[in-house]
């Protein structure tokens, strides 16, 4: 069975600057194969055999990537999240290169939406992709202010958004690569939320800590953007999926991010 939408993706090719691809179309199929049509020329294929929506860290698989003028393989660690809205299956995460070079490619974070009989012409999701910062304080760890990839996935019904979904990239000197995905349904705009949340970092690799979250938002659209500013706090968030680690905690006094949209 094949599923079909829309997403965004955030990436690299070897020490390139970051691209922000907030328009892609989408398949799922299989057990699990993802297919992301960055443009006309520029496809990328993961492949997870043993894919489980209970599992999120997958190492030692390959990523395709498909050009107008070849194709390269990169092998690396998939994490990745499955979750829902409705009938609309989303899938979110990462893909770190195991290996440093001039054509690997590294997706810093992703967040797609696909469904059965769809397309992305016909769906009310919005795929973006920017950039922000974050002031937050991680366990016991110092405040930190750093520099965040955000890729998104948007709901709208009649123009009025009801959910969204995104997943957050930073470096933290402590944890290394953080990675936090939130999702809020409903939605409705500037208030305060449940949200969500999946926390992993590269130092507690493998598992990652996931539970609910207090979100205040102030939220507003321009004609090509999202804005958001607020703060979140994800208290006593329990560990799951790996080698035990404690509870951990997420204060973050402090979210800006600017998505570009379609």
């Amino acid at each position: 069975m094949t599923f079909s939408g829309t997403g965004a993706v955030n990436y690299r090719i070897g020490d390139q600057p970051l691209i922000h691809a907030i328009k892609c179309e989408v398949e799922a199929k299989g057990a699990l194969t993802l297919r992301i049509q960055i443009s006309d020329s520029v496809h990328i294929e993961i492949a997870v055999p043993d894919y489980s929506a209970a599992k999120h860290d997958y190492a030692g698989l390959s990523l395709r990537m498909k050009t107008s003028s070849g194709s390269v393989d990169t092998p690396g660690r998939l994490f990745l999240h499955q979750s829902s809205i409705g009938s609309i299956t989303m899938y979110s995460g990462f893909f770190r290169p195991a290996n440093a070079d001039q054509t690997a490619v590294e997706l810093a974070g992703f967040s797609l939406a696909v469904s059965e009989g769809i397309t992305a012409d016909t769906i009310t999701m919005v795929p973006g992709g920017g950039v922000g910062s974050i002031t937050y304080t991680f366990g016991t760890n110092p405040v930190q202010t750093q520099d965040v990839s955000v890729s998104s996935t948007s709901f709208f019904d009649n123009g009025i958004i009801y959910g969204v979904q995104m997943t957050i990239i930073w470096y933290d000197p402590t944890e290394a690569n953080c990675y936090f995905w939130m999702q809020v349904y409903p939605f409705t705009g500037t208030g305060t939320f449940t949200a969500a949340v999946v926390l992993g970092t590269d130092v507690a690799t493998p598992g990652n800590w996931s539970n609910g979250a207090t979100l205040n938002a102030i939220y507003s659209e321009t004609a090509n953007k999202f804005l958001w500013q607020g703060s979140l706090v994800a208290n006593n968030l329990p560990w799951q999926d790996g080698p035990h680690q404690p509870n951990v905690s997420l204060d973050v006094s402090a979210l800006t991010l600017t998505i570009q949209h379609p």
